[in-house]
């Protein structure tokens, strides 16, 4: 949810025919989205990583799923473990608590980050299914542009920005790695403020 930005149905429901043959985009039908409109979700290479090591069920259409029938379910037993994980990398840090939060706010801070990212606006909308903002009214009427390249560029650097928060990238890594593939190298994809700048958290 956090790497991808879909609802929570939208990924615990994802299958196999979904998927493109090399891995690399998610097709979400009508039928599965909000709005009722199909939905295309570039995969970026760390999303590809975790769900090829999905161990597989047997004959289930899932990619997530423990009776092989049924998409994953038991949110609550799933976020209160995550709860208990969170408290006790928090304590071990010297903070006693950690701030309620709900599922969904892992697809807002997921928007919110993009942004401070310098996603614009309308990628975003476009990669989380949204159609208010700058692709509501006669201006989504008339642009039916996709922005499949941006979507996808905008998806692998919030990945990256993602995985650099779990495991820092020490600053020489990040020089000889040359930027983004999109030529920005000036400009360190984990956002305006490294994540060794500031303090830590898992």
């Amino acid at each position: 949810m956090l790497l991808t930005g879909q609802r929570r149905n939208e990924v615990a429901g994802m299958t196999r025919r979904e998927l493109s043959d090399d891995g690399a985009t998610w097709n979400i039908p009508g039928s599965r989205t909000k709005n009722g409109r199909a939905h295309t979700v570039p995969l970026s290479p760390l999303v590809r990583e975790l769900i090829a090591s999905v161990k597989a069920k047997p004959d289930s259409p899932f990619i997530f799923t423990t009776t092989g029938t049924t998409p994953v379910s038991g949110w609550s037993r799933m976020k209160d473990r995550l709860d208990a994980a969170m408290l006790a990398a928090a304590r071990e840090e010297g903070h006693a608590v950690i701030q309620p939060w709900t599922l969904h706010d892992l697809r807002r801070t997921f928007v919110t980050g993009m942004v401070e990212l310098h996603v614009p606006p309308h990628v975003v909308e476009l990669v989380v299914n949204h159609i208010s903002g700058t692709r509501a009214g006669v201006a989504g009427t008339y642009n039916r542009s996709e922005l499949l390249p941006e979507r996808k560029a905008a998806l692998e650097r919030w990945a990256t920005h993602v995985q650099g928060l779990v495991v820092p990238w020490p600053d020489s890594a990040w020089r000889e790695s040359g930027g983004g593939s999109d030529g920005r190298a000036a400009e360190d994809p984990r956002g305006s403020e490294a994540p060794h700048k500031r303090r830590m958290h898992r």
